[in-house]
């Protein structure tokens, strides 16, 4: 060690190296955890009062307490820019202290290592001082230096528990890439704030950061210089603080996030954002007038709210399928025949976001055909302590569906008349969803019911659908229940599982929708394209307007076609899709017989004229109704009637659904 001091020329290099390195260490430190900041300052800290301590003593501090003193209260000084203080002591000293000239080698070193340490000091309270007061320059520094690389790209404005779900699981796909824009909040800081704390990185947005980076590793977290309600919006990012997110914006591979809790604002906010071409996911409630609002809106809006997830949900899962809970006919062999004994009678309990997207689920896949080729009955009794309210929007924005197949019926739900009301249709009830919007009130109910049926002498128990916002809390429970009275009828939707890329990006959907669509065009007599049928609609002498309805009507029955493909083979015997054969005996084109396989035509008919009933009531639910001839803008559509009224060409199609559902399900099988 002396010998090293006493080449100053090898030290400095020594030194450099270790002030570079040190940079490089708190970088880290400041980019991963910067409650640890503290640690390397203490170290320059003690390492610059032990090498003061030496200099005090060698021109001739003798005191301890004042040896000590001065070397604290010097070497922090070097934390604060004091140069013409802190450098200037050591030499100041040593020539006060006639330093004999065998001695100016060592003078010389250490004048080496107080510049290292003070260049490390310089360097904490620089990053410290970033860290604390200039994280929103930083994030434009980021942004200005970092292009949109060929990753795909999601950007989340703000951070919830929805969001935050959500970029996790797109995290796990490297090829994705996820910026949090945070805002400001109130009351950021404690009321008191120590030194130390300061030195630990206790600043607005520390905590915020940490975690979102722990939900979501490798995220890249900015700051917004103020929250989006308070920019006018004429020049947005430019408000925030963050106008370089202007050229990320521009390209297509970028999706951005308006998730918060502030469905009003989320939609405020799509409609203030400067051109952009990718794809923008808005929380908010799907009703007419935001569907509209998507609808006229230039940019690529899809709106996604608990309706919405809770519709997917369903579909993605069969556990949750009516078809599940019918009386399925058998034929000799015991095995399905393709219809069902007693229709289906549901029941939902609230007509909120949530009431509403199972219902939509159920009118949908809880359409059968009976023995005689009709529809078989069906029901869903909706009710709620407002539903006479609510019932008069839904007739006006559902002018197709029938009041039998829907009824509302204005219940206190819990109360004596509820329960009456409930008892007395067990008999041919064959599913309950419960969606009151309070976690307790719907497992209490769920509890209650499987009582009430257990105490009953019933050939089979209805499902019973809980909706719960945090399933966690409520899982062992009823799991507990249902595994002690020996039942298995109770399925848990909801929660933050919902708030995945399967559920929320389209594009995961897509794959399911074109894989259905090829396939149906394979089988069709003149094969479109996904790509060409897109340009065909565009290209079309038609209004906008008619084009969007016509674009979302068509994708989204791919997407129901792909999904009921497990209620059609629940509908018929494993044989159908496990012999290519019987798929083939479906012509491509309608020649005056729908099959040329005699053995299997009934179940065929049985299934085609189901498909006809889904795709009939996704319609109808979907605000479709007959007319003279199709009008995507007016919402009407001439095939929106009986099966046995069409045309036997038009009753092909569904055949040819039906002859891609067995092909998908061979394919499926044989992976």
């Amino acid at each position: 060690m002396a010998s090293l001091l006493d080449n100053p020329s090898l030290l400095a290099f020594l030194v450099l190296g270790g002030v570079i390195l040190y940079m490089i260490v708190t970088l880290r430190i400041i980019r991963r955890k910067p409650a640890l900041l503290w640690i390397p300052a203490l170290i320059v800290a003690v390492l610059a009062t032990l090498l003061y301590w030496d200099a005090f003593g060698s021109v001739g501090v003798r005191n301890w307490f004042t040896r000590f003193s001065l070397s604290v209260v010097t070497a922090l000084d070097l934390f604060l820019f004091r140069a013409f203080s802190s450098l200037g002591l050591a030499p100041y000293y040593y020539v006060q202290a006639a330093t004999p000239p065998e001695s100016v080698g060592l003078v010389q070193s250490h004048l080496v290592l107080l510049y290292g340490l003070f260049y490390c000091a310089i360097w904490t309270t620089s990053i410290l001082t970033v860290h604390l007061f200039a994280r929103r320059f930083a994030s434009r520094l980021w942004l200005r230096f970092h292009r949109p690389s060929g990753k795909r790209r999601h950007v989340f404005f703000g951070e919830n528990a929805c969001a935050l779900t959500l970029a996790a699981d797109l995290a796990k796909e490297k090829e994705n890439q996820i910026l949090f824009i945070v805002f400001p909040q109130q009351d950021a800081l404690p009321a008191k704030l120590s030194f130390l704390q300061m030195l630990r990185g206790l600043r607005p947005g520390t905590v915020r950061t940490q975690y979102i980076r722990q939900r979501v590793p490798g995220a890249v977290v900015l700051a917004a210089r103020q929250a989006l309600k308070d920019c006018p919006g004429e020049h947005l990012f430019r408000e925030m603080g963050l106008a370089p997110l202007d050229k990320w914006t521009s390209h297509e591979s970028t999706s951005l996030y308006f998730l918060s809790d502030d469905e009003p604002q989320n939609i405020a906010t799509v409609a203030m954002l400067p051109p952009c071409t990718g794809r923008i996911y808005c929380r908010a409630d799907r009703g007419t007038l935001n569907d509209n609002l998507a609808l006229v809106s230039e940019r690529d809006v899809k709106l996604v709210d608990e309706a919405f997830l809770t519709v997917k949900q369903m579909k993605m899962d069969p556990a949750f399928y009516p078809v599940n809970f019918v009386d399925k006919a058998l034929d000799e062999a015991g095995e399905p025949a393709g219809w069902v004994h007693g229709g289906f009678h549901a029941m939902v309990l609230g007509l909120g976001d949530i009431g509403r997207g199972i219902l939509s689920f159920l009118y949908e896949f809880g359409a059968f055909v009976g023995e005689d080729g009709e529809a078989a009955p069906f029901c869903c009794e909706v009710v709620d302590r407002g539903a006479a309210r609510l019932s008069g929007t839904f007739r006006v924005e559902h002018p197709a569906i029938a009041p039998e197949k829907v009824r509302f019926t204005s219940l206190d739900i819990g109360s004596d008349e509820f329960w009456r009301h409930f008892s007395a249709s067990l008999d041919t009830l064959n599913y309950v969803a419960i969606a009151l919007g309070d976690d307790q009130q719907n497992v209490r109910l769920a509890l209650d019911m499987l009582e009430m049926l257990c105490h009953k002498e019933l050939r089979r128990f209805p499902a019973i659908v809980v909706k719960l916002s945090e399933p966690g809390k409520y899982r062992k429970v009823l799991d507990f229940y249902t595994r002690s009275l020996g039942v298995d009828c109770v399925r848990i939707l909801g929660g933050l599982d919902a708030w995945t890329e399967a559920n929320i990006i389209d594009e995961t959907f897509e794959r399911h929708a074109r894989a259905f669509y090829n396939a149906y065009c394979k089988a069709s007599a003149e094969p479109v394209l996904w790509e060409e049928r897109i340009r065909k609609i565009e290209a079309a002498p038609t209004s906008p307007l008619w084009k969007k309805l016509e674009m979302r009507r068509k994708v989204g029955q791919d997407y129901s076609d792909y999904m009921h493909r497990k209620v059609k083979a629940a509908l018929c015997p494993p044989r159908m899709w496990q012999d290519p054969a019987v798929a083939d005996s479906i012509p491509v084109v309608y020649a005056g017989s729908h099959s040329s396989d005699p053995a299997a035509t009934p179940v065929l008919t049985y299934l085609a004229i189901g498909e006809h009933l889904r795709w009939q009531a996704a319609h109808e639910m979907d605000g479709y109704r007959c007319g003279p001839s199709k009008r995507e803008d007016l919402k009407i559509h001439p095939a929106l009637q009986d099966y046995q009224s069409l045309a036997e060409d038009v009753r092909h199609f569904d055949w040819i659904v039906v002859k891609t559902t067995l092909q998908l399900l061979h394919q499926e099988q044989q992976h």
